[in-house]
């Protein structure tokens, strides 16, 4: 799966969880730029990821994910 399709994928997931259908991510996306992004949000964000791709994110990766890129590199690392 390319970094692409990963994107893709979770632009789906990002829009249903914060509520927002017309939500476009990028690398730079993160909290500051989404209102409906809090840590609940996140958490459900994260666990549709996991859901979808079949696999759980270390807690050492979650701290370490600042922004939409960081976390589709994550996805990308465990996907292979």
């Amino acid at each position: 799966m390319t970094r692409q399709q990963i994107s893709d994928k979770l632009e789906l997931i990002a829009q249903a969880v914060f509520g927002q259908p017309e939500l476009k991510i990028s690398d730079e996306l993160s909290a500051s730029n989404v209102p409906a992004w809090t840590s609940l949000t996140f958490t459900q964000f994260l666990s549709e990821i996991e859901h979808e791709f079949g696999f759980k994110f270390k807690m050492i990766e979650i701290l370490k994910m600042k922004n939409m890129g960081a976390i589709i590199d994550s996805v990308l690392n465990h996907i292979g």
